[in-house]
């Protein structure tokens, strides 16, 4: 199956999984794929985005600042899912400290297409409170080495 083109609705088409390991960042396999849990009723995304910072470089000879890339890193990441009670499957994969690698679907799950490998570390899930709202819960992770943001989907099986 070829994947849609054009412009698109990420719900219903962004996937997450957690695997247990992938072997290669850059091309994650099929039998590592079906080894992790689809991630579901995920209502919210933070951070999944690395951010440069910039080092100026001032000149005494000149009045402009110019400036140098500097470090790389990956912020704060997060997922919110909606809480369902009977359902604790997200929960379960991702307990306090479980070290996995997220992998992000943003075209869905078509052979060939970009995905993203990112190596976390689970800070735990945190029950959210709104009352005019619905059940949520949050899970922040770390991300202890650079993620893969050019891997490609491998061909199914």
């Amino acid at each position: 199956m070829t994947a849609p083109v054009g412009p698109y609705f990420v719900r219903g088409v962004t996937r997450f999984v957690a695997c247990p390991s992938v072997a290669n960042l850059a091309a994650p396999t099929r039998a590592e794929l079906a080894a992790g849990t689809p991630l579901t009723n995920i209502v919210g995304i933070g951070g999944f985005s690395l951010t440069r910072a910039f080092l100026p470089t001032p000149d005494l000879d000149s009045a402009f600042t110019g400036n140098v890339a500097g470090e790389l890193s990956a912020g704060d990441c997060s997922l919110a899912f909606k809480d369902v009670r009977g359902d604790t499957t997200n929960r379960d994969v991702l307990a306090e400290g479980t070290s996995l690698v997220l992998v992000k679907m943003d075209y869905g799950d078509y052979p060939g297409e970009r995905c993203e490998c990112w190596p976390v570390i689970s800070g735990g899930v945190n029950q959210q409170v709104d009352l005019a709202s619905y059940g949520q819960f949050k899970v922040d992770f770390s991300v202890p080495e650079p993620p893969q943001k050019t891997a490609v989907i491998p061909a199914a099986v």
